[in-house]
């Protein structure tokens, strides 16, 4: 174009003109993450755009082969649970059908038949701030199914971030779950078979956890879906391991022989591969304790376990720390 005084002038395109933004293909939830507080969050909003990851999730390839799996490994439990009281004089539970040893059984039965007479709980730490964070919503999904198929009631499902928002702990309480008020930091008792949902938590809470359950017995009533066992063993020093989260992988010479020896007791099944989901359950597994497995470790293992002392900066937001409700 020209100026006033007929001279030609250069306009420089602004950046970015002329170019429509390409929108990201699917889902995308890990990339829409954010620590954004909902200043007057929109709570029916949130609802909606949960139940729309629910019903997205239900028809999806990958929750079909996540419920088979849970299930698979939880019925394990619970009939190797029933063999272990047993074995200790206590009654026996429900009779269910056990599964392969490596893998699930293509047509398990229904819901209904595998958890008949059974009372199990779950308990779900860590699931994030899931109002602004889609990968957290499509762990809320995923947890929201579960409890469905395994037809635990929403009650019996405690649930606790120290970063949730009241708005969050409200959406949580109107689909009935039991929002805990206080840190625990994973040292949960298992007292019946329980289904514990840790997606991306820091490593303490699982060693935590186990130390709270450090017996055959109440090792063998958990079921955890959370970061693979092997691939935190993998990933830190032996020494930090060693020191810090021997719960995971005890490395005790004096009663283990090798590593294998230990990492042989825990029934580790992987999340099924999926591009669309790749980031929002990456490295996440289902572990389970058959009690036969726990039987045949040394009875020593199992005398006056010590309370963990993390001597590293922990991943987790301790008891007393508080987070950031609004």
């Amino acid at each position: 174009m020209t100026g006033n005084a007929g001279e030609w002038q250069t306009v420089r395109k602004r950046r970015g003109a002329g170019k429509a933004r390409r929108q990201p293909q699917g889902p995308g939830p890990s990339r829409q993450c954010g620590g954004l507080q909902d200043e007057a969050p929109d709570s029916q909003g949130i609802k909606e755009r949960i139940q729309g990851a629910v019903d997205e999730l239900r028809t999806a390839e990958f929750w079909d082969a996540c419920k088979k799996l849970t299930r698979g490994c939880l019925m394990e439990s619970l009939v190797t649970g029933a063999e272990e009281a047993e074995d200790m004089g206590a009654p026996g539970g429900a009779v269910v059908t056990s599964t392969e040893p490596d893998c699930p059984s293509p047509d398990p039965p229904s819901p209904a038949a595998d958890c008949a007479g059974v009372a199990l709980d779950c308990v779900c730490y860590g699931l994030g701030r899931f109002s602004s964070c889609a990968s957290s919503r499509y762990q809320l999904a995923l947890l929201l199914l579960l409890l469905e198929s395994l037809q635990i009631p929403a009650s019996r499902c405690y649930i606790y971030d120290p970063m949730f928002s009241n708005a969050e702990v409200g959406i949580l309480e109107d689909f009935g779950m039991t929002v805990l008020t206080e840190n625990e930091e994973g040292k949960r008792p298992a007292h019946r078979p329980t289904l514990f949902y840790l997606i991306h938590c820091g490593k303490a809470l699982y060693n935590n956890l186990l130390w709270k359950n450090w017996s055959a017995r109440s090792l063998s009533q958990l079921t955890v879906i959370g970061n693979s066992f092997h691939g935190i063993e993998e990933r830190l020093l032996t020494r930090d391991l060693q020191r810090d989260y021997k719960y995971i992988s005890d490395e005790n010479q004096q009663v283990f022989n090798s590593r294998a020896q230990m990492l042989g007791v825990v029934r580790e099944v992987p999340f099924p591969d999926s591009p669309r989901y790749l980031e929002v359950f990456n490295d996440t597994s289902v572990h389970c304790f058959p009690a036969e497995r726990l039987r045949a470790l040394p009875p020593e293992l199992w005398d006056s376990p010590a309370e963990p002392d993390y001597q590293e900066d922990l991943e987790i937001i301790r008891a007393g720390e508080g987070g950031q409700r609004r």
